[in-house]
């Protein structure tokens, strides 16, 4: 109830869904339109709510590529209209990017903002053909990945003070103040039956003011990094595999440049051994240039898989056994349950 509004007591969504295939092409698309949904997240405007996403694609054996645009306004949709963070969602959308899984590609995590939006991501998969000098015996994998979202346009209107209309947006119209910017190239290559190599950069450029990642004093309009990620894969036998990661990090501000190594020992399918070390040697407070290490071991049995960490890791999105979730700084013994049914 509010004493000064009238507000709707249901809120209706519908949309439609277009799916095209043709040869070698393919294209889909949805639309999501939402009436007016007043709430403490968009300060109670009546503004109604959209949601498009387009994917225009092409795939044959050996090369692919995928072309995607978000358009997102007004779209915080939620069980209760009074509650901020990250609580009682009804719909989702996701963020228009690569899902990174490395341990230092999350130090920066670009999330999805319901409230406007317009992204775009190009995705390039291609196969260098397997007995040719580039491709060598097994052929190599090359993955070519570019992401990029901006805050929408939002056209003054004169109707605030009768409708408590706030704006006017349009589907795609984007302004020129940016939100994130993501390139990323992956190539991997099997050396022999037992070893597989990777070799990966990423350059991220996020707006800290506009999408705020970080609490740091320190941290610039924009936050850019670049990160060099090297790793290996070896397979003992049919159950048994190790992993490493070799990771760098490289930014002028917030915390600096840090590194990461990460071993994994694997016994299909249920066990998994782990121990990382984090590593902020790049810290201008040298008390704060701190390792965080930990060790890990794991069981999956079914959809169930149990996890149990000793040791420092630092605040954000964490990736063990290809697996990744939020935590906060923590220094201690961490038993984990995930189950999905």
């Amino acid at each position: 109830n509010n004493d000064s509004l009238i507000l709707p007591k249901n809120v209706a969504s519908y949309g439609g869904r277009i799916d095209i295939r043709y040869d070698k092409f393919y294209l889909n698309a949805e639309y999501i339109h939402k009436d007016n949904d007043p709430s403490q997240m968009n300060k109670y405007i009546y503004n109604s709510g959209h949601a498009a996403l387009v994917n225009l694609g092409y795939s044959q054996k050996g090369f692919a590529v995928l072309l995607s645009g978000k358009s997102i306004d007004n779209m915080d949709f939620r069980s209760d209209r009074s509650l901020e963070g990250n609580q009682l969602f009804i719909g989702y959308t996701p963020a228009l990017t690569k899902n990174h899984t490395y341990n230092l590609t999350t130090l920066y995590p670009y999330a999805s903002v319901p409230l406007g939006e317009i992204a775009y991501q190009l995705d390039i998969l291609y196969k260098v053909p397997k007995k040719t000098k580039l491709g060598g015996k097994y052929g190599t994998s090359i993955n070519l990945n570019v992401a990029t979202s901006f805050k929408p346009l939002k056209h003054s209107t004169s109707e605030f003070d009768k409708d408590r209309i706030a704006y006017i947006g349009r589907p795609f119209d984007k302004s020129d103040s940016l939100y994130h910017f993501d390139i990323n190239i992956e190539i991997k290559r099997k050396i022999n039956k037992k070893l597989k190599l990777g070799l990966s950069y990423f350059h991220f450029k996020f707006n800290n003011k506009l999408n705020n990642v970080t609490k740091i004093s320190d941290a610039q309009y924009y936050i850019n990094s670049d990160i060099i990620v090297f790793e290996g894969l070896y397979k003992i036998s049919r159950k048994h595999s190790i992993r490493a990661e070799l990771q760098a990090l490289f930014t002028k501000v917030d915390q600096k440049d840090w590194a990461t190594i990460l071993i994994e020992y694997n016994i299909s399918p249920k066990w998994f051994f782990a121990v990382m070390d984090q590593y902020n040697y790049g810290n201008s407070i040298e008390s704060q240039r701190i390792h965080y290490l930990l060790g890990s071991c794991g069981y999956t049995m079914g959809a169930s898989r149990f996890m149990l960490s000793y040791g420092k890791q630092r605040a954000g999105i964490l990736c063990i056994g290809g697996v990744c979730r939020p935590v906060p700084a923590t220094n201690g013994l961490t038993f984990t349950f995930t189950s999905s049914f």
